[in-house]
């Protein structure tokens, strides 16, 4: 009754090195480069914003703060942690960035924005295993979290020119996929589980595709 058919991969956190590097260099760069306030002032808003509600997550995301039927708040302060960093994502798109900035704080941004955007379909997925949610429902939300994601990823690219986020989307999708919901086996038929898999290997590819279209 809980089992969980949309998790990534344990080594899809590995993603989290190059993000908490980023976002320290591109710190340093900010703070310490006269000619980056503009992109600084820029980003703030968006940024700052996106590190209070993922704090908020921090301590929401515990047992003794949101049991199994909360769960979707957590879920929901991820999602805003996502908006915000599209905020400053677009900001930054809006701006006439040459390949420093980009490096150091288009890309980190991006990156974040990207991981954070599927994390939230992930703790989404798992309030619903959590307060047993019926088979059939848990598979749609999978299928539907893959739509979710690779649209996603097509309007950013649509709209920004950018493919870091649709990459980090293939990234999350390629996780899923390779996990196919282990923690579920024994315990849901073996055709939904290869069904899941099915969808996001479909769903990488598409961001795949969405990344080779800029590159």
């Amino acid at each position: 009754a809980t089992a969980n058919l949309f998790t990534p991969s344990g080594w899809a956190f590995a993603i989290w090195g190059p993000i908490f590097a980023g976002e320290w260099l591109m710190m340093l760069y900010l703070t310490n480069v006269p000619a980056a306030g503009a992109v600084g002032a820029a980003v703030a808003p968006g940024w700052v914003a996106a590190l209070c509600a993922q704090a908020a997550w921090c301590a929401a995301f515990r047992p003794s703060v949101c049991g199994p039927g909360l769960l979707w708040v957590p879920a929901g302060l991820l999602a805003t942690t996502g908006a915000c960093l599209a905020v400053a994502h677009r900001a930054l798109r809006a701006m006439a960035c040459g390949p420093l900035t980009n490096a150091l704080v288009r890309w980190p941004i991006a990156l974040h924005f990207g991981w954070i955007s599927a994390a939230s379909l992930v703790n989404l997925n798992n309030w619903l295993a959590r307060v047993r949610s019926p088979l059939p429902l848990k598979e749609a939300a999978a299928s539907a979290s893959v739509v979710a994601a690779v649209a996603a990823a097509a309007y950013v690219t649509a709209t920004t020119r950018d493919p870091v986020f649709a990459a980090v989307i293939a990234w999350a999708l390629a996780a899923v996929a390779a996990d196919g919901a282990k923690s579920a086996r024994g315990l849901v038929a073996e055709a939904t589980l290869d069904r899941v898999r099915s969808v996001a290997r479909v769903g990488c590819g598409a961001a795949v595709l969405l990344v080779c279209s800029l590159v």
